[in-house]
């Protein structure tokens, strides 16, 4: 009875049960091409690049986003941000409404979730705390420097200051801000 149900698993074709064959076999039988009409979904993140994190925007960000609930596309809510955004330059508002969609809309999609709980939590920490996960998400060396550095110092209280940062206070114009 053992020898006959173990005969049965090696040919079944239910994924629970692995079909194993030898690899005569496996040679013998032809490779079967996926009929399968069922399509994928595009990720909603796509696989961010590790690159330079200079521009923190993140108070811009806490300010801006939730009035995004009265746009339909990011075209509209980059017209928007660059009207709005907090500098003296077109091309510096430009350049910082390019960083926002891109941080926060990825793929030029304005997802309608996130606008209407940016706009539900104007101004609470639940808002700060959705941004950062998505900083994080679209910005690995900000995820990294959390995990390795932030995070585990927390129990005691908080990120120790590096004997080589508290180096770095300006003496004067002619000098280097970082004495070494």
């Amino acid at each position: 009875m053992r020898a006959e149900l173990l005969a049965l698993a090696r040919k079944s074709p239910h994924p629970a049960v692995p079909a194993t064959f030898s690899p005569r076999e496996k040679e013998r039988r032809p490779r079967r091409a996926c009929n399968s009409t069922v399509k994928r979904a595009k990720p909603r993140f796509p696989e961010a690049a590790l690159r330079i994190y200079d521009k923190d925007l993140a108070d811009h960000a806490l300010s801006q986003i939730p009035a995004a609930i009265k746009f339909n596309t990011t075209g509209e809510f980059r017209e928007y941000l660059t009207e709005k955004l907090r500098f003296d330059s077109q091309a510096t508002r430009r350049r910082a409404a390019g960083y926002l969609i891109g941080r926060y809309f990825p793929g030029d999609a304005l997802h309608r979730d996130l606008v209407e709980f940016a706009a539900k939590t104007a101004g609470k920490q639940a808002l700060s705390d959705a941004l950062f996960y998505l900083t994080c998400r679209m910005e690995p060396i900000v995820a990294s420097v959390a995990e390795e550095v932030v995070f585990p110092s927390l129990p005691q209280g908080g990120v120790p200051e590096v004997e080589s940062w508290s180096s770095c206070k300006p003496n004067s114009p002619a000098q280097s801000p970082c004495r070494t």
